[in-house]
């Protein structure tokens, strides 16, 4: 069976042909019915989601006294979230268990499936501690010259939490925070970076694939020539499938002190520049305010000597 035999319905789901589906023996027609049915609908426009929040939030902040109602709202979900995503890390353990001993059960010959999932589980893990142990503090210690180890302390709360709950955007807020309040990453830098690099930087995923797909090949009995890796990774390399979310927080997380590091030149003018015109105005305010009271003291001492 090619691909130019299956055809796809109205409703995205795809439709094999009844000639082929005679050819094909009960196992290979319980798998098929089995199988979930893939859709080829558009999915969610996370980008599209991404900047209208930030136009959104843009004019709020050019809102002084309207967007204040806003403001505090958007604060008050974050600090609820906060506290949901708190209690889910608590009972996410047990529902893990449970998930993956149902899995177990169901296997026919469960000793050699699970040497099997061991050789995939260090297979994986293999690959993404390589690129997290290894490539990004490299990146961190040569470009923003900052000691990786430090700066992953200042992250762990945001890395257990992505451990917890498999969510690159649920764990964003906690993110945030632990660059900005431990890692010293300045706040414009982090509001950027960080939301965009949670959507669309998915390097542990693009590792993960790459590393499991090549793994379930081989244990196949699959062979796979030049050919069959160029066409892979062609496929594979922007694949933003299932998160391999700490991996991609750490990334995100690094990738926001790299910035910051190249941009901090342009971050303290920009500063200074602030602070100076800040500076005048506060000097106009204060040299009115003391001329004021020296015009309301002559006043006083006037009305005294009358």
């Amino acid at each position: 069976m090619t691909f130019s035999n299956v055809s796809s319905t109205k409703n995205g789901t795809y439709k094999i042909p009844t000639e082929i589906v005679m050819q094909l023996s009960q196992e290979e027609k319980d798998l098929l019915l089995e199988a979930p049915q893939t859709r080829l609908g558009k999915g969610m426009n996370i980008l599209g989601l991404i900047f209208f929040s930030v136009v959104f939030g843009l004019f709020i902040s050019l809102q002084e006294e309207e967007g204040e109602p806003l403001r505090d709202f958007f604060k008050s979900l974050e600090s609820v979230m906060m506290k949901m995503i708190a209690v889910v890390i608590w009972y996410a353990p047990a529902g893990i268990i449970f998930l993956t001993a149902h899995q177990i059960v169901v296997f026919k010959d469960p000793v050699k499936e699970l040497q099997r999932l061991v050789g995939y589980m260090i297979t994986v893990l293999s690959g993404l501690a390589i690129h997290a142990f290894v490539v990004l503090p490299l990146i961190m210690l040569l470009v923003a010259r900052r000691n990786p180890i430090k700066y992953a302390y200042g992250i762990l709360p945001a890395l257990l939490t992505a451990l917890g709950t498999s969510s690159s955007s649920a764990t964003l807020p906690l993110t945030i925070k632990c660059c900005e309040k431990n890692n010293g990453v300045d706040p414009r830098v982090t509001r950027f970076v960080l939301p965009l690099g949670a959507t669309i930087n998915m390097d542990g995923t693009a590792l993960y694939e790459a590393v499991a797909a090549l793994y379930i090949a081989q244990t196949l009995k699959i062979d796979l020539s030049f050919g069959h890796f160029d066409s892979y990774i062609s496929k594979h390399w922007c694949s933003r499938d299932r998160i391999r979310t700490t991996v991609n927080v750490f990334g995100d997380s690094l990738g926001a002190g790299v910035v910051h590091k190249l941009c901090i030149n342009y971050l303290i003018k920009s500063d200074e520049e602030r602070a100076r015109k800040y500076s005048v105005i506060d000097g106009q305010f204060s040299r009115k305010r003391i001329c004021s009271t020296s015009n309301a003291e002559a006043d006083s001492s006037q009305l005294s000597a009358l």
